[in-house]
């Protein structure tokens, strides 16, 4: 992973959300806050947030072989506070989507699955020199993505194997790796 100096905007805040707030979404934020260099940033929560809990052993391990780690992190649940704070807000399914969209409705042209807008940055749909442009022209495009890729997710190694957790930091940092350019 190649460390970079970024500052988001002044007020910018990503969001990373999975469902227990153990895995896949502290996993996330972690691994974006090393990427960024950007600290508290970067946080998550849980659409049913296993509330103190730290982050699953096996995501700290995969983790500390990457160079960083997530022994700091504590479950939280999502409130509509945390989305109305966000800059962007990153699911790990749709479902987490349409979770944080249903708290705050207002929010939904910031709140995209992680594959979802990785993708719309692939595709040169998610441009602009600043987030809320990029965020914006990414909303606007992401009716037509093929519903595949709208509803594509990072899997839930919860209660799986170490591999299973070497799968999953692997999709999450092939995605973050490109929307790393367009947050910093």
């Amino acid at each position: 992973m190649v460390m970079t100096s970024t500052v988001l905007p002044a007020s910018g805040r990503v969001l990373m959300i999975c469902t227990g707030n153990i895995c896949r979404s502290p996993y996330a934020e972690h691994s974006l806050r090393a990427l960024l260099d950007v600290g508290d940033a970067v946080t998550s929560a849980g659409t049913h947030g296993l509330r103190g809990w730290p982050a699953d052993e096996g995501a700290e391990e995969i983790a500390r072989a990457r160079g960083f780690s997530c022994a700091s992190h504590a479950a939280r649940q999502v409130t509509a506070q945390l989305v109305a704070d966000a800059s962007l807000v990153l699911g790990m399914s749709a479902d987490h989507r349409s979770f944080c969209t249903n708290l705050v409705p207002e929010a939904a042209g910031r709140i995209f699955t992680l594959h979802e807008l990785a993708e719309l940055v692939r595709l040169g749909a998610a441009r602009g020199s600043a987030l809320e442009d990029v965020l914006a022209s990414a909303h606007e495009a992401r009716e037509g993505l093929p519903r595949e890729v709208r509803v594509r997710k990072v899997a839930d190694p919860f209660g799986q194997t170490l591999s299973a957790f070497e799968r999953m930091a692997d999709d999450i940092d092939a995605q973050l790796e490109v929307l790393a350019p367009v947050l910093r």
